[in-house]
């Protein structure tokens, strides 16, 4: 399966719009976010159950680098054969996606500015 995991606060619903419905999607989101605008919800319609929300938890304790990190194993774990792209502006996973692409876990890594 392809998964896509992507960054709430730095990615937009438009990158979306050209991708595979039958993707998994995982969308994280920061401590203290209330709402999802309209864009975001007619976007991740189209995937259904294959959207994954992650809520980041609150709080300076809670790195949001160990929390993408704990997804990726999850995913490489649930799915050997899982195809990755990872949407970010944070490189705190490049040792995690280095390792995940030596073993042929990841597709690929888009950074946003």
């Amino acid at each position: 399966m392809k998964h896509i995991l992507l960054s709430f606060d730095s990615a937009r619903p438009e990158c979306l719009s050209e991708i595979d419905p039958a993707c998994h999607i995982w969308l994280f989101i920061p401590a203290g976010q209330e709402y999802m605008p309209m864009t975001w919800c007619e976007v991740l319609c189209r995937f259904g159950k294959r959207v994954h929300f992650v809520f980041l938890p609150p709080g300076s304790a809670a790195d949001p680098g160990l929390v993408w990190a704990y997804h990726l194993g999850r995913i490489a774990a649930q799915d050997p054969d899982a195809a990755i792209c990872l949407l970010s502006d944070d490189n705190r996973q490049d040792i995690v996606l280095q390792r995940m692409r030596a073993q042929q876990h990841c597709l690929d890594v888009v950074r946003f500015d």
